[in-house]
């Protein structure tokens, strides 16, 4: 029996070829129909749940995991260090944001990750799905124009997929001088009212990035 997350799945200790091993970890019925639909490329979890007839959101989240862990689907977030921190720093908030994502939501920029409360200063590759020592914010895909994905869904880092040309994109990162009051899933607007007079300093990173 291996453990995945919150999920048990039976797995053999002995294969006989890589057929079976591929064959144990797709097997059922929404994994193959969750690739099939991957194959024509990067999507929201949202419009996912929306294709695939008949899946709910919490049977496509354990899928999707399962997926990830054998390496199957890739939904990373961003690694990065903070430098020269100023003395006092408690804690670090992150913003990932598109402005030029403009045009295409009719005039707000997309939120694609929001974390507060990281107590460290290195954050490495993919842990917004698994880190538990810091709390994350709804990203815009749980906006109209994002299909309304559910708060649960959207509080992770909300993979970049410019739909129309390569866009720049910003990482804003607030050293601060105490930890927040804020509970998973909160706002954009409460992450700056509770930020209001304790940033110690801040800096944006930008880079373009383009399907």
């Amino acid at each position: 029996m291996q453990r995945v997350g919150r999920i048990s799945m039976k797995m053999r200790t002995e294969y006989t070829c890589p057929l079976e091993l591929v064959h144990d970890m797709i097997k059922g019925k929404w994994k193959p129909i969750i690739l099939w639909r991957l194959r024509l490329g990067a999507t929201s979890l949202a419009k996912l749940e929306k294709d695939i007839d008949g899946i709910t959101q919490k049977m496509l989240l354990e899928q999707l995991k399962e997926l990830i862990d054998y390496g199957f689907v890739q939904k990373k977030s961003l690694p990065f260090v903070v430098e020269d921190a100023p003395s006092g720093t408690t804690s670090v908030a992150i913003v990932l944001e598109d402005k030029d994502a403009y045009p295409v939501t009719g005039g707000f920029a997309w939120i694609h990750w929001l974390a507060a409360n990281i107590t460290r200063f290195e954050i490495k590759d993919n842990e917004s799905q698994t880190a538990t020592d810091f709390i994350q914010g709804r990203n815009s895909w749980t906006s109209i124009q994002g299909g309304e994905q559910s708060a649960e869904l959207s509080s992770f880092y909300g993979g970049m997929t410019p739909p129309d040309k390569p866009h720049i994109y910003e990482l804003h990162v607030y050293a601060l001088d105490k930890l927040l009051d804020l509970r998973r899933g909160f706002l954009l607007n409460e992450l700056y009212r509770e930020m209001a007079g304790h940033i110690l300093a801040e800096y944006t990173l930008k880079g373009i990035y383009e399907n």
